[in-house]
């Protein structure tokens, strides 16, 4: 969905993947196309929290570096009241 530019499907189905099962590494990947997806509709503080959420729940997965990368880069897009 993701790269059909169905962007609410893919949030669904990544989050799916998040809530739904127990499997870490499935999980941090989701998150990060979580927020990749938040990224793409601009909504930052919502790519902001599945960031820092791989991040607190997964520190060791490779995923987390790209996420904390991506998580500054969020925050800087951040808007006041956002």
């Amino acid at each position: 969905y993701f790269h059909q530019q169905k962007y609410g499907d893919a949030l669904k189905e990544f989050l799916r993947v998040v809530y739904n099962y127990d499997a870490p590494p499935h999980q941090a990947a989701a998150l990060l196309e979580a927020g990749k997806v938040a990224e793409q509709l601009q909504k930052w503080q919502d790519a902001a929290d599945f960031y820092t959420k791989l991040i607190g729940q997964f520190p060791d997965d490779p995923h987390a570096t790209q996420a904390a990368e991506r998580l500054a880069a969020a925050r800087g897009r951040l808007r006041p009241g956002d």
